[in-house]
């Protein structure tokens, strides 16, 4: 059963890299014949394969039911996020654009471009995709299932599969409450107030600007690991953790083991027929060659690790015993942890420092920890190894209809994907998805706002620890940055 049911839902839940891409005014004269939410919302590749009827249903469930909820369950969850909300510090809008792209495309994405106001103050725009293709209905081998008259595609009625679109829903719209509320560390901008770069920059501004966004901008793994989080992804990379556990000689009916997870992140302890760069992108962190690995499995189970150590400087751990002996782990108390560390961002305190202060100065600073997380640190081993360990003992317990939930919104044991009814309606006074298929420009007031990134805050930045840097952002010409594709645009998928 388990097996069977992550195959599907790794048909469902399919990550690609992020694509900033827009309908606009597709449909001209036929415009004033459709829905109007339709008209607005749908791109005209979507209408021509799903049709009308299906692509209002789906963006109602979208815009009504799912990601008002998803908005909701993130505000009620992180005390952080509530406070921010009530002083006014998360947007309040966001645009809502329905694509079809069969091509390995995935099912939703937040993409946000970075933008200049009238007094030439940096702010963003986002926008969320949602891909039709992903939630076609499909047969029990994941075909596409056609109209047999029109040819045409209907949206899913599959439980299973509208609970997991609203996991990856509520994953991406972790990205935009963190956009807004860590500003500085998910955009890479230090001082929303600082100049472009000049028209005809020199080597010296770009490389300075380059050293400044990469001192600033939070590591993929980070900003994904967070949202991984909030998102029950332990049953989508199955595959993963079983290649973690069977890695470290476990065996697909073993058990975790500090030292087979060490094993599985040493760069230079290769099995048998495993290519380097397949095995390395485990333990690198940073790695693009896999990023399902680098960054929804090593990134989740890091940034767990690093709930954990939030909690433990609090004199709290997640772990406990029952009177058996058998570890368990309490989701509330990660979920907290996961809270105190975005809180402390938000009020300035760098990751670098966050990591050094709650790891009592194990981790001198967020490059240290991703060179030895697990690799090269026993304590961190051993919280992975306890948290995988209960993971599968909640999922072998007889009468189960899923795997363990991972998601940290949730006790690990429930046995569901998600609380979100994509049936039912729902309200949110945050990124009301309004009538434009476009970027829409946030609402937050971050006007006081410290905000800290990797090794940068706005604070470190004014009093001249950078001296000379500027920002990557808004600059609109003719040169090619090197280095992160997202100087200009940015997404997440």
């Amino acid at each position: 059963m388990r097996r069977t049911l992550a195959a599907l839902l790794s048909l469902i839940l399919l990550f690609s890299l992020h694509i900033p891409a827009f309908a606009g005014d597709v449909f001209g004269q036929y415009a004033s014949e459709l829905p109007a939410e339709v008209a607005i919302h749908c791109s005209e590749e979507a209408l021509n394969v799903m049709g009308v009827e299906d692509l209002d249903k789906l963006v109602r469930m979208v815009k009504y039911r799912a990601q008002p909820q998803a908005a909701e369950l993130l505000r009620t969850s992180f005390p952080a996020f509530e406070e921010a909300a009530r002083n006014n510090q998360l947007g309040t809008r966001i645009g809502l654009n329905i694509l079809y792209d069969d091509n390995n495309a995935p099912m939703a994405t937040v993409v946000w471009e970075k933008n200049l106001d009238d007094e030439d103050r940096f702010f963003l725009s986002y926008i969320i995709n949602i891909n039709a293709f992903t939630l076609a209905q499909r047969d029990e081998a994941g075909n596409l299932i056609r109209d047999p008259e029109t040819g045409m595609l209907h949206m899913t009625t599959d439980q299973t599969s509208l609970d997991a679109f609203a996991c990856i829903l509520t994953h991406e719209m972790m990205h935009v409450f963190m956009d807004d509320y860590n500003r500085c560390g998910m955009s890479g901008v230090v001082d929303p107030e600082v100049e472009f770069l000049p028209a005809y920059p020199t080597d010296e501004d770009v490389a300075a600007e380059i050293a400044a966004y990469e001192a600033t901008v939070f590591p993929r793994w980070f900003f994904e690991g967070c949202a991984t989080m909030v998102e029950d992804a332990y049953i989508v990379m199955q595959q993963s953790y079983d290649e973690l556990m069977t890695f470290g000689g476990g065996g697909l009916d073993g058990w975790y083991s500090p030292e087979g997870l060490r094993f599985a992140f040493a760069e230079t302890l290769l099995p048998d027929g495993l290519e380097p760069e397949e095995y390395e992108a485990m333990a690198d962190m940073q790695s693009c060659y896999d990023l399902r690995v680098s960054a929804y499995v090593s990134g989740y189970l890091a940034c767990q690790y690093l709930a954990e150590l939030a909690a433990n400087s609090k004199g709290i751990s997640a772990c406990s015993y029952t009177p058996d002996g058998f570890e368990t782990i309490d989701s509330a108390v990660l979920r907290s942890g996961l809270n105190d560390i975005l809180r402390m961002l938000h009020e300035g305190v760098t990751l670098d420092d966050i990591i050094y202060s709650i790891s009592n100065g194990r981790f001198y600073d967020t490059e240290d920890f991703e060179r030895a997380f697990i690799a090269d640190d026993d304590d961190s081993a051993v919280f992975t190894a306890g948290l995988l360990n209960y993971y599968l003992r909640v999922t072998r317990e007889n009468g189960r209809s899923f795997p363990a939930n991972g998601s940290v919104l949730y006790p690990f044991d429930v046995d569901y994907l998600t609380q979100i009814d994509c049936t039912k309606n729902a309200q949110s006074g945050l990124y009301q998805i309004i009538d434009s298929n476009d970027l829409v420009g946030s609402t937050a007031n971050l006007d006081g706002v410290s905000d800290a990134g990797k090794s940068l805050s706005t604070l470190t930045y004014r009093s001249g620890a950078m001296l000379g840097a500027v920002p990557a952002y808004g600059y609109d010409g003719d040169y090619s940055y090197p280095g992160d594709p997202a100087y200009i645009y940015g997404g997440y998928y």
